[in-house]
């Protein structure tokens, strides 16, 4: 799906300002890796959010995983909270343990129906 250019220049700055964010964040290093996924995605403007959560595009069949826990993920939406999601499956990923789930969150019977649909395996 091409992009008109004002949310092309939107995503692109919301891109920027994350990439300068992380930097100074946690280092040069995630930063450069953040970039990497995000460039991984062609959907641009959901890019960022499966990127901050960690996963990378396949480029095959709407798949990505996470080069950290080997999760793969397939027909996932940016509203499904990949973060949330990759954090219920692999809760020791060092991608998603900045995030504090909550029971309501696990129990959650949305997450429960994405998981099922979209979880792949490892």
């Amino acid at each position: 799906m091409a992009l008109d250019l004002l949310t092309f220049l939107q995503v692109s700055e919301e891109i920027n300002w994350a990439i300068a964010h992380y930097a100074n964040l946690r280092g040069e290093a995630y930063a450069s890796d953040l970039l990497e996924r995000v460039e991984s995605f062609e959907n641009l403007e959901d890019a960022l959010c499966f990127a901050l959560a960690g996963f990378t595009a396949t480029r095959y069949l709407d798949t990505m995983y996470c080069e950290n826990c080997f999760i793969h993920l397939k027909g996932i939406e940016a509203c499904d909270y990949p973060d949330i999601i990759h954090k219920i499956i692999t809760p020791d990923c060092s991608m998603v343990n900045h995030i504090l789930l909550t029971e309501e969150m696990v129990l959650d019977q949305d997450h429960s129906e994405i998981i099922n649909s979209c979880y792949i395996g490892k």
